[in-house]
């Protein structure tokens, strides 16, 4: 059956030899250039056989891989084959009936159009592939085909257990010699746990932060002090994703970890067991000796993806296809088109034409060994490859903007080139991305330095301004107006996170400057010009700074007055807000704050207490519904909306102001919406973060995740929110004045506002 929307919940590996000056690249060399736009040229035909054409082969591939193997093809050959020479090559076996030419060009019709009784194609809802979805709306199908669909848990895990009772206030440590297996995608953890009488975690360690990536065997070790309360010790071994992970040998010592005092509980040396009290966790795993292998590895277990996989026909998401045997025609480059047929005829549950299986196995077998290495230009530029199309054919908004986004994918591929370490290679993603205006993206899934600055800052009145101070023996004081950063204009200093911070607003932008702005390396130090003093700061992974004020805390509820009442929805539930009904019934004047996000919970009922009338309001929430390209003929949405009904008690006669600012984003947002379009209040403050609609989660190489806006949202009342914001009837700004006196000025002004009705 269709999936259909009844609501919605907002929420290479190549030696590349380059000419470098000064540190950054530059490509003189003819050659040079043409290899960065035949590179330009496969992202683009990376997208479009990814999500468009319905091959069984292309359906079954790893595509990650594919993005590395297709990127090292073009480094490899360019300078010795034609660009649409290279493509054919690299495609032939997934996508025989995709053609790439000099000048546009009809195509043999592969499938007879007169015979056929079925065909495969894709529909997009939004974007399913390599999703994570925690609102579930996102789907993608291959309509009438065979899909197979795996079931593995995405992470193996094998544990033992012993008492802890003998080992209260000791240390102890778990080591183990193992490596993960060459062309592993997933990564390797030791894993140790103690709970106590209840099975709650005292200690939890699995190399969250640092798993094993490495084809090397080495020892590892986890250590920690026992608890008094602790009942169980586990340890054991995981594997996330896909590849094998070989154990040697393990160990559980007690006593300080390297010295005299350091004594074995247990071991297992070569080879290790396979006795039934590990206990096993995670489908699609097995734990089993390795056998194809060298001898030494002959001797080891393996804890190996195995998948667990499912076999299905999709039927469709929505009545829009694309026509039968429709071929579209989309240019790549100057001299490069790509005849693309998004629908193939089924025969037999299989697209035509097939494959020799031959053929295929021997594809597959050179694909999946191809090695991702996280330190390789490769990698850099199939990461780069995979943000742009999604961003190119389904962030719902990218048409909307002024944006070059084919410019923009050049500029993250040429600094590709420059990048030499893995946070190089996030900021060039993270600055690319930041050209969407999207306040829910970031690139995510990495470590970010775990150095602090003692202090927190803002932008207030175009200044940036001490707004907490950690250390109590530093020179500074709330309100302090920062003039240099390391001698420079403090924006110098403040560019550098500013490039990489996607927001639509300066609201949003603010805030999530004043987050990382703050981050550096621990024992690295910056100096700030402060009161005429110049002042060194250093990082430090011993405080907690998360850039926010001093006095940031605003209570859940506040009799201002009598008549005035204060409401902090950003710090009630609808349970607690429902027990103050009694309270605001009585209110003459009610201030609802949404400066930031609802509390968890927090439903729409708020909003009917507040109507007069039914909601009549329809399809301000719009789930993109795609067939095509490069979001070219959106086949339509997918809408959704509240249609509210009126609450009792009414309390939309009462005088009702919303306070609210660049931090109040999604949710907030569309909270809202509907106070501006019904005009339920007045809404003091500055103009919200202009980034509303469910957020997906796309996967990338190395762990890391891009998060984007994938849902059309504007106003109940039409008005855009994207990287505009819900606009404040009257706004009111914080001063530097009010901040070194602890004023919440924005309530202030409201109280005196209502006073004055």
């Amino acid at each position: 059956m269709p999936r259909t929307l009844s609501t919605f919940v907002n929420s290479v590996l190549v030696l590349v030899f380059l000419t470098a000056c000064s540190n950054h690249t530059t490509f003189n060399d003819p050659e040079q250039e043409k290899e960065i736009d035949n590179l330009m040229i496969f992202a683009k035909s990376y997208g479009l056989v990814k999500y468009f054409h319905p091959s069984d082969n292309a359906a079954s591939i790893d595509w990650d891989l594919f993005s590395v193997y297709g990127t090292t093809q073009i480094l490899e050959n360019t300078g010795k084959d034609s660009i649409n020479t290279i493509l054919k090559n690299i495609y032939a076996p997934i996508a025989p009936t995709v053609l790439f030419s000099n000048e546009k060009q009809s195509i043999e019709n592969i499938n007879t159009t007169d015979s056929c009784v079925k065909w495969a194609y894709w529909q997009h809802q939004g974007l399913g592939m390599d999703s994570y979805d925690p609102s579930k709306i996102y789907y993608s199908v291959r309509v009438n085909a065979i899909t197979r669909e795996s079931k593995a848990s995405g992470q193996g895990k094998i544990l033992k257990s012993f008492s802890a009772i003998d080992y209260h206030g000791q240390e102890i440590a778990f080591r183990a010699k193992v490596r993960l297996k060459e062309f592993s995608k997933g990564t390797g953890h030791l894993v140790l746990k103690i709970t106590d009488k209840n099975g709650e975690a005292l200690f939890y360690n699995a190399m969250s932060r640092k798993p094993i990536k490495s084809g090397e065997w080495a020892e590892y070790t986890i250590s920690t002090k026992v608890d008094s309360l602790a009942n169980k010790i586990a340890f054991g071994f995981s594997l996330k994703d896909q590849g094998t992970l070989f154990i040697d040998s393990y160990s559980i010592s007690q006593g300080k970890p390297n010295t005299n005092s350091e004594k074995l509980i247990l071991s297992k040396g070569s080879p290790m067991d396979l006795s039934m009290d590990w206990e096993r966790e995670g489908s699609g795993y097995a734990f089993l000796p390795e056998k194809e292998q060298t001898d030494k590895e002959n001797t080891t277990i393996a804890l190996k993806f195995t998948d667990s996989v499912i076999e299905k026909v999709e039927d469709k998401l929505f009545e829009e296809t694309p026509k039968p045997n429709q071929i579209l025609t989309k240019k790549l480059g100057n001299a490069t088109y790509c005849e693309l047929p998004v629908t193939l005829c089924l025969e037999h549950e299989k697209t035509l034409p097939i494959v020799p299986d031959r053929d295929f196995a021997q594809f597959k077998e050179k694909l999946n060994k191809t090695k991702i290495d996280t330190s390789g230009l490769g990698f850099r530029i199939a990461n780069v490859i995979k943000v742009y199309n999604i961003a190119e054919h389904f962030h719902p908004y990218l048409k909307e903007l002024d944006v070059d986004w084919e410019k923009e994918l050049r500029n993250a591929i040429v600094k590709s080139y420059e990048d030499r370490t893995f946070a190089d290679h996030v900021a060039t993603l993270e600055e690319m991305v930041a050209r969407l205006k999207d306040g829910h993206t970031r690139i995510d899934g990495y470590d970010k330095e775990k150095g602090r600055l003692p202090v927190a800052w803002d932008i207030l009145e175009d200044q940036l301004v001490i707004t907490n101070v950690l250390d109590e023996k530093l020179p500074v004081h709330i309100g302090d107006v920062v003039v240099k950063i390391n001698g420079e204009d403090p924006d110098t200093f403040l560019d550098r996170f500013r490039s990489k911070i996607s927001a639509g607003t300066p609201g949003w932008l603010h805030v999530r400057l004043a987050e990382e702005s703050v981050i550096g390396k621990p024992g690295e130090e910056i100096t700030v010009r402060v009161n005429g003093k110049t002042i060194p700061l250093s990082y430090t992974d011993t405080i907690y700074n998360d850039g926010k004020r001093k006095n940031w805390y605003r209570p859940a509820y506040k009799d201002i007055s009598k008549d005035t009442k204060y409401i902090n929805l950003t710090m009630n539930d609808i349970e607690a807000f429902n027990n103050l009904i009694p309270r605001l019934i009585k209110a003459k004047n009610l201030i609802f704050d949404l400066r930031g996000y609802p509390y968890p919970n927090l439903s729409s009922d708020v909003i009917s207490y507040l109507l007069k009338e039914k909601d009549t309001a329809s399809s301000w929430m719009r789930l993109p519904k795609y067939i095509y390209p490069d979001q070219d003929n959106v086949a339509g949405y997918i809408k959704g909306d509240w249609r509210l009904d009126p609450k009792k008690p009414y309390l939309g006669q009462k005088n009702i102001v919303f306070l609210t600012n660049g931090k109040a984003i999604s949710y907030s947002e569309s909270l809202l919406g509907y106070i501006k379009s019904y005009k339920l209040g007045t809404i003091i403050g500055e103009p919200t973060a202009g980034a509303n609609g469910n957020y997906n989660k796309s996967s990338l190489l190395g762990g890391l995740k891009f998060l984007w806006t994938g849902l059309y949202l504007v106003q109940p009342n039409g008005e855009k929110v994207y990287a505009r914001g819900i606009l404040p009837d009257i706004e009111r700004k914080e001063t530097i004045e009010g901040l070194k006196e602890n004023k919440d000025e924005v309530l202030d002004f409201a109280i005196r506002y209502l006073e004055s009705i």
